[in-house]
């Protein structure tokens, strides 16, 4: 019992110390299927490299959670940006923005400040979100680290993202685009 309510108390410091779970971009030759959904945009973040760690880069992503139990984490990425996920046809939320250092470890996870309720997703689809950008400042003290993240608002840039998207994954040019409409 005492280990069962010890695990209980650590478990979302734990989760805090973790990796995040981001989920992979869409390989650009991968093959597609009609049953499967497709989110795609531009995530960027600017942020100094960090030579010394695994993965590079401070990072976020957007959290989305779906009706069917589904979680995705849309990563933000300093090269490279737009991508492609897959997922399971669903009605979906962006509830949460998770935080992570240059190593790929969780540092913190907050409600998303206007959460995106009820994105319905069909198969066969691929859907715009929107382009995305944030900075990530790190302060290199003598006895810690902080990091200060910010968002801006996403960008409509429906047209010149799909057709980046078209020419960096060529097995999305038959596949119906939606612009979800998120961009202010």
């Amino acid at each position: 019992m005492k280990i069962k309510n010890t695990l209980a108390l650590l478990l979302p410091v734990l989760s805090l110390v973790a990796c995040a779970n981001y989920t992979p971009r869409l390989k650009p030759d991968e093959k597609l299927t009609e049953t499967d959904s497709f989110i795609y945009g531009s995530f960027q973040i600017k942020t100094e490299k960090m030579l010394v760690s695994a993965d590079g880069h401070v990072s976020m992503g957007l959290n989305l959670t779906c009706q069917d139990g589904s979680k995705y984490l849309l990563r933000f990425y300093r090269e490279n940006p737009v991508h492609v996920i897959k997922i399971k046809p669903s009605t979906c939320d962006i509830d949460e923005i998770v935080y992570t250092d240059a190593d790929g470890n969780v540092r913190d996870v907050r409600s998303f400040r206007n959460p995106i309720r009820n994105l319905v997703f069909k198969p066969g689809k691929a859907y715009y979100v929107g382009d995305f950008f944030a900075t990530a400042q790190v302060d290199i003290g003598r006895k810690t680290n902080t990091t200060q993240w910010s968002m801006s608002n996403p960008v409509d840039r429906f047209a010149y993202t799909t057709e980046l998207v078209h020419k960096l994954y060529p097995n999305t040019v038959g596949i119906p685009n939606v612009n979800m409409g998120l961009a202010k």
